[in-house]
């Protein structure tokens, strides 16, 4: 039997698998770089429903684009490839300077990450999968065990030689006592924030886990993502297949719209507070 679907990109309805209540027995959250602004809403506009499909806000820059750090600062890409970094102190020692420089170990959670605790909270079975490195779910109040990290996490700084672990937070205080380029201290290995750099594969045991969790979606919300980057894009196509009722919020077109339920064109920070007060009523 086929669950009821009302319709890709008309829907009005919350569609759900024969076997499940009302209200989804499983809500997804693919979140993306949009999610982590801080302080106030992320710049990512979109629609709650149908009718308000219209951009209100143009986002920021990428690190790509025409404005982009990149374009403005090639080396800059240097300092988060895998190869140039293990190769290089010089750019291993730019690359801490980054790090402690950084606002992003500064942010605090927005309205955002505070509504997707609160669902969970209510009963509502939640799995987060995160492009963002921020660690900004766990500290709105999200349980790490709902968070999976496809792209790690920069909370943590890990050994490239014996794989040892420690708070990033130790790491960026050696640093700021003088060590430029901090040494493992278990073994003097080459020490890297633990996330995936350009160069290196994602971990396989986390996208094998992911896709299980897309596969056993009812709903599957991906927030300020454009949906182009493979493979945690197909993450996205893989639950509406799997009969997910798809979500996609974010202020510019991505390839999935057309497959989406409901498209949302309005600011992370007001409409996914709204988006999911509604899953969990």
């Amino acid at each position: 039997m086929t669950p009821h679907r009302a319709g890709r990109g008309r829907g009005t309805e919350w569609p759900c698998r024969p076997s499940c209540p009302r209200s989804p027995e499983n809500v997804f959250d693919l979140a993306h770089r949009g999610h982590r602004r801080a302080s106030h809403p992320p710049r990512f506009p979109g629609a709650l429903g149908p009718q308000s499909r219209r951009r209100r806000r143009v986002p920021p820059p990428t690190l790509r684009g025409p404005n982009g750090l990149w374009r403005r600062d090639p080396e800059a890409e240097k300092l988060v490839t895998y190869d140039f970094y293990m190769a290089d102190p010089d750019v291993r020692r730019r690359a801490w300077r980054m790090r402690v420089d950084s606002p992003a170990l500064r942010a605090r959670p927005n309205d955002a990450h505070r509504a997707i605790t609160e669902l969970e909270r209510s009963g509502v079975p939640v799995r987060v999968l995160t492009q963002n490195v921020d660690g900004l779910h766990q500290l709105a109040g999200l349980p790490a065990r709902k968070v999976l990290e496809l792209h790690g996490t920069a909370r943590t700084s890990v050994c490239t030689g014996c794989h040892s672990r420690s708070p990033m937070e130790e790491t960026l205080a050696r640093v700021r006592a003088g060590e430029e380029d901090p040494p493992c201290r278990a073994c003097g290995g080459i020490l890297k924030s633990a996330t995936v750099m350009f160069g290196q594969r994602l971990d396989p045991a986390v996208m094998a886990q992911a896709l299980a969790i897309a596969k056993a979606s009812d709903v599957f919300v991906a927030v300020g993502t454009s949906l182009k980057v493979q493979p945690a894009a197909s993450l996205a196509g893989t639950a509406a297949e799997y009969g997910a009722r798809l979500i996609v919020v974010n202020a510019e077109p991505t390839p999935y719209d057309a497959l989406a339920d409901e498209v949302v064109r309005e600011p992370i920070g007001m409409a996914l507070p709204a988006l999911l007060k509604d899953l969990a009523a």
